[in-house]
C-alpha cells in the first residue's frame, strides 16, 4: 500500500513538473513573439485551463502527501504493536522455560523426598525389629541372671550347711566369672539401646522434615504421577506386544515339536515292523538250518559227503558217490540230495541277504532316529528358551 502511494505521488510530481515546464515555455514564447489579436483569447483560455489543472494537481498532491503521512503513522503503529507482541511472546517463552525448569526441579525434589521417606520407613522397620530382638535378648539375659543368682544362692546355702570343697569353690568362682561376663554384656546392650534410641530420634526428625517438604508440591507430584502412569502404560503395551509375539513363537515351536513327535512315532512304528520282520526271518532261517542239519545228519555217509561239498562241485560229488556205490539208485539219491542241499543253501543265502538288508535298513533307521533326536533336542531347547523368555 505504501509503495503504491509513493509511486502515485512520484507520478503526480512528474506531471506537475512537466506542466510547469510547458507553461514556462508557452509564456516565454508569448513574450518573445507577438501574436495576432485573435489568438489572445484562445491563449488566455488555454492558460486558465492549465492553471485549473495545476490547481487540481496541487490539491491531489496535498491529498496524497496527507495519505502518505497517515499511512506512515499507521505503519509505525503496526510496527510498534508487532514489536510489543514479539516482546510479549519472548516473555511468555521465558516464563514457560522457567515453569518447565521448576517442574523438573520439583520432580527431582519429589523423587529425593520419596527416597528419604522410603529410607525412613525402612529404618523404622529395622529399628522396630532391633527393639524386638533387644527386648528378647534382655528377657533372656534377665532369665539367665535370675537363674545364675538362684544358683549362687543355692551354692551359698550349701556352702553354709556343708563344708565347701575345693571343687565347689572353683565352681563358684567360675559362676561369678560368668555372672560378671553377663553383666558386662547387659551393660553393652544397654549402651547400644541408648545409641539406637538417639538414632531413632534423629531419623524421626529427618522424616518429619522430609514429609513437611514433600507435602508442598502437590501439582508437581500429580504431573509426575501422570507422566509415570503414561510411561508405565506404554511399557505395559510394549510388554504385552512382546509377550504375544513370544506366545506366537511358542505356539509355532510347539506345533513343530508335535510334528516332530508324529514323525518320531511313525519311525518307531516302522522300526518295530522292521524288527518284527527281522525276527521272523531269523526264526525262519533258524528253522531251515535246523531242518537242513537234521536232513544232513539223517542221510547215509555218501549223501552227507555230497551235501558237505560246496555248491560249485556238485558233479564231482556225484562222481564220487557213483564210484563208491556203483548203483543207479544211489546216484539218483545223491543227485536229489545235492539238489535239495542247493535249494536249501540258496534259500539260506536269500534269507541271510534279506537279513543283511533289513539290518542295513535298521541301521539307516537308527541313524534317522539319531538325527531326529538331535533335531528334537534342538526344538525342545528352543521351546524351553521361548518359555523362559515369555516368563
Amino acid at each position: 500500500m505504501r509503495a503504491r502511494l509513493e509511486l502515485e505521488l512520484s507520478k503526480a510530481h512528474d506531471t506537475n513538473r512537466r506542466l510547469r515546464e510547458q507553461l514556462d515555455a508557452a509564456l516565454s514564447q508569448l513574450s518573445l513573439r507577438s501574436l495576432p489579436e485573435h489568438h489572445d483569447a484562445e491563449l488566455k483560455k488555454e492558460v486558465s485551463r492549465r492553471d485549473v489543472l495545476i490547481a487540481q494537481l496541487l490539491t491531489q498532491n496535498k491529498e496524497l502527501a496527507a495519505e502518505k503521512e497517515r499511512k506512515d503513522i499507521e505503519l509505525q503503529a503496526q510496527r510498534a504493536t508487532l514489536q510489543e507482541q514479539r516482546n510479549h511472546i519472548d516473555i511468555l517463552d521465558n516464563a514457560l522455560n522457567n515453569a518447565q525448569a521448576n517442574v523438573v526441579r520439583m520432580e527431582e525434589e519429589c523423587r529425593k523426598k520419596q527416597f528419604y521417606v522410603d529410607r525412613v520407613n525402612q529404618l523404622q522397620k529395622a529399628l522396630a525389629n532391633f527393639q524386638l530382638a533387644n527386648e528378647r535378648r534382655l528377657q533372656m539375659e534377665k532369665r539367665c541372671r535370675s537363674q545364675l543368682e538362684r544358683d549362687v544362692e543355692t551354692l551359698k546355702t550349701e556352702g553354709k550347711t556343708v563344708v565347701a570343697s575345693k571343687k565347689e569353690s572353683e565352681d563358684t568362682e567360675q559362676l561369678k566369672k560368668v555372672l560378671r561376663e553377663y553383666e558386662e554384656k547387659i551393660i553393652a546392650l544397654e549402651n547400644e539401646v541408648a545409641k539406637w534410641e538417639q538414632r531413632y530420634l534423629e531419623e524421626s526428625t529427618m522424616r518429619q522434615i522430609a514429609v513437611d517438604a514433600a507435602s508442598v508440591p502437590k501439582d508437581a507430584k500429580i504431573a509426575a504421577l501422570e507422566r509415570t502412569s503414561q510411561e508405565s502404560e506404554k511399557l505395559i503395551a510394549q510388554v504385552r506386544f512382546e509377550k504375544l509375539k513370544q506366545m506366537d513363537e511358542l505356539y509355532a515351536s510347539q506345533r513343530k515339536c508335535a510334528e516332530q513327535e508324529g514323525k518320531l512315532k511313525d519311525l518307531e512304528s516302522r522300526l518295530a515292523e522292521k524288527e518284527a520282520m527281522i525276527k521272523v526271518l531269523q526264526q525262519h532261517s533258524q528253522e531251515r538250518d535246523a531242518a537242513l542239519q537234521s536232513a544232513v545228519l539223517g542221510r547215509p555217509r555218501h549223501t552227507r559227503a555230497a551235501s558237505s561239498v560246496p555248491l560249485g562241485s556238485s558233479t564231482a560229488s556225484v562222481a564220487v558217490a557213483h564210484r563208491r556205490t556203483g548203483s543207479k539208485d544211489e546216484i539218483g539219491s545223491s543227485s536229489l540230495a545235492v539238489v535239495s542241499s542247493e535249494s536249501t543253501s540258496n534259500a539260506t543265502n536269500a534269507a541271510v541277504s534279506q537279513a543283511v538288508a533289513s539290518a542295513d535298513a535298521k541301521r539307516s533307521i537308527d541313524e534317522q532316529l539319531k538325527e531326529f533326536g538331535s533335531t528334537s533336542n534342538a526344538t525342545n531347547a528352543a521351546v524351553s528358551q521361548a518359555v523362559a523368555s515369555a516368563d
